[in-house]
């Protein structure tokens, strides 16, 4: 078995590059917005981020429907990589855009309580260092979204070239009497 590993690592790259940026500003922003400024209550920030989280999704499964021109997954990883994304059908689809949005819910929340933590057992980190809290839950919250919407789309892709790949051998292997 001879697994075509070289052709995964270049689209990975590119797929975690382009969603940390996509979302640590936006994380910031949002938590500096919602908790700092407006003093307002979780839910909100859980709403937010799963919003951008969605919205990051849809122009990977859906390129041409909200951002028809300036689609940074078609400007950064190419129209190759973005047309051949491995989605057989709308409901794949649907469920990919659906199941990234609860899972990065999950995991703001999973980050606000990590950031609980960190600020209740470490105060010593935010008063003498200065780091402020929002920098801490945007980095931890950005990469764990940005890990599993990278999961998502890599392995969708991934089993998508590993269908060509095998589909190609079998092609070749097939006896030419038949």
């Amino acid at each position: 078995m001879n697994w075509p590993i070289d052709e995964f690592y270049p689209t990975r790259n590119k797929v975690t590059a382009l969603c940390f940026i996509s979302l640590l500003i936006p994380s910031f922003i949002l938590y500096n917005l919602i908790i700092n400024i407006r003093q307002g209550n979780s839910s909100t920030l859980i709403f937010s981020t799963c919003v951008i989280h969605m919205y990051v999704s849809i122009m990977y499964a859906f390129p041409k429907l909200l951002t028809r021109y300036l689609n940074i997954f078609v400007l950064i990883l190419g129209e190759e990589i973005v047309s051949g994304k491995g989605f057989e059908n709308l409901n794949q689809k649907m469920f990919f855009v659906f199941s990234q949005g609860l899972a990065a819910a999950s995991i703001v929340e999973i980050s606000r309580w990590i950031i609980g933590f960190i600020t209740e057992k470490m105060s010593f980190l935010f008063k003498e260092v200065g780091i402020e809290p929002g920098v801490i839950y945007s980095l931890i919250s950005t990469s764990l979204v940005t890990i599993f919407l990278f999961i998502g789309i890599t392995r969708i892709r991934e089993k998508m070239i590993l269908r060509e790949h095998w589909g190609a051998k079998r092609i070749l292997e097939i006896p030419e009497s038949i």
